[in-house]
């Protein structure tokens, strides 16, 4: 499965584009290793062109074979007809076979022993699950084998990546704030690393066109978005110095009350709610006019996360008033 060139239907999350697609050469191969297709009627699956025998496509073990097939984006089940009461493997050539085409013939013919088409359909098996289906843990798992590099990380750092999972925040906000932390949200420095924008583009922060717009400054050190941070800081009760990164403003902020369960989990998902907003209002400058309002981003931040509240936390559902009022208590730790 190329994922490096696919047309992407409007409806498939970027998100999910994001985590498929990343890797430390900017290529799929994490991807494409963990995943086979598993055959069954052979209506959907391209013969020469996806990976459903063997750790290669036939197209790329047998290139003299492919370059001179007339069925080049023949289905599994278009190479086989129907004779009686068995089927027959038909393979249509530009001309004849040398002899040493034959061999090679052969060892694709030898790939292709034992396989018998059934019912159901085509299907893609996730490889890290025995039952092949796909599940966000052992990913994740693997992710983190491909992206954290051991000399690049310490014990603190570690620890982080440990726990925003566990968070009731959505996943999509849970992946932006994962991917913050890797250094690997676009932000106008990073794409300007990647050649990803034309040399002469701007490298500036959109919300306060100062300093460049890296990660660390973009959610923490902007001018602007320090003012949302402490606006936060006042409505929940607490109090922090803005640290140098993210991995220690996430200790910090998760931090603040270590003696009550409850409210880590509670820190963290409004930490996430925060990064998700911040970035959003950032795109949004940059894509529809918008503009920065400190004021503006602590509503909605402080919106969000009650709207995600009332179907993530296990809480008693509370007004938007009353969480605004006092946010910890109804995060489960103030009692009476």
């Amino acid at each position: 499965m190329n994922v490096e060139n696919v047309n992407w239907p409007w409806y498939v999350s970027k998100w999910w584009k994001d985590i498929v697609t990343i890797d430390q050469g900017g290529g799929a191969s994490w991807f494409n290793g963990e995943v086979i297709r598993r055959v069954h009627n052979g209506l959907n699956t391209s013969f020469w062109n996806t990976k459903w025998r063997g750790e290669m496509i036939f197209c790329s073990k047998y290139p003299r074979l492919f370059a001179i097939s007339n069925q080049k984006d023949a289905k599994v089940a278009e190479m086989w007809e129907d004779r009686g009461t068995e089927t027959e493997l038909i393979f249509n050539w530009r001309r004849r076979l040398f002899v040493w085409e034959e061999e090679i013939l052969n060892n694709l013919l030898r790939d292709l022993h034992g396989f018998d088409r059934t019912q159901g359909e085509d299907e893609w098996c996730w490889k890290l699950e025995d039952g092949g289906r796909f599940t966000v843990s052992l990913t994740y798992k693997k992710l983190a084998e491909v992206l954290l590099v051991e000399d690049e990380w310490g014990e603190a750092e570690y620890r982080v990546f440990g726990q925003i999972w566990k968070s009731p925040a959505p996943s999509k906000a849970v992946a932006l704030s994962w991917k913050g932390f890797l250094n690997r949200v676009p932000t106008r420095v990073n794409l300007v690393r990647r050649n990803t924008l034309p040399t002469n583009a701007s490298s500036i922060c959109v919300f306060c066109n100062v300093e460049e717009e890296s990660t660390n400054h973009l959610f923490l050190h902007c001018k602007e978005t320090r003012k949302v941070w402490k606006k936060l800081e006042n409505w929940l009760e607490v109090n922090l110095i803005t640290p140098s990164n993210l991995f220690s403003h996430w200790t910090c902020w998760e931090g603040q009350l270590s003696n009550w369960k409850e409210l880590k989990r509670g820190m963290r998902f409004i930490w996430h709610t925060a990064i998700w907003v911040i970035w959003n209002f950032r795109n949004n400058i940059i894509f529809k006019n918008g503009g920065i309002e400190v004021e503006v981003v602590a509503e909605e931040i402080k919106m969000l996360s009650w709207k995600w509240s009332l179907s993530r936390l296990k809480t008693q559902p509370c007004l938007y008033y009353e969480w605004r009022w006092n946010p910890r208590w109804y995060l489960g730790v103030l009692r009476g």
